[in-house]
């Protein structure tokens, strides 16, 4: 029997490959590509920020923000861990050619 008074579990946390697999997925449209969006998580990843990002891809920042929530939701997260930056570095390598 369900309550209202009853605590829920929180769903549990997509694993790397889950995340890789949705990361994988994810198609290019102008002006985004592998190399710009690696080049968005590596200035992330080094705390850059969005205007690191937008330096190194010269894609305005509004976009990237946009792009970035883009990849965690086809991570299947709400809030960009370290392991989801890690999947999607690795994914983003590949498909970038590095």
């Amino acid at each position: 029997m369900n309550s209202d008074n009853e605590i829920k579990d929180d769903p549990p946390e997509p694993t790397q490959a889950s995340m890789a697999a949705g990361i994988e997925a994810m198609g290019y449209a102008e002006p985004h590509t592998p190399d710009s969006d690696l080049k968005l998580f590596v200035a992330l990843g080094r705390g850059q920020g969005l205007d690191g990002a937008e330096r190194a891809t010269g894609i305005k920042k509004h976009l990237l923000l946009n792009r970035f929530e883009d990849f965690k939701r086809a991570a299947g997260v709400s809030i960009a861990t370290a392991d989801f930056q890690h999947a999607a570095i690795i994914v983003l390598r590949r498909k970038a050619g590095r």
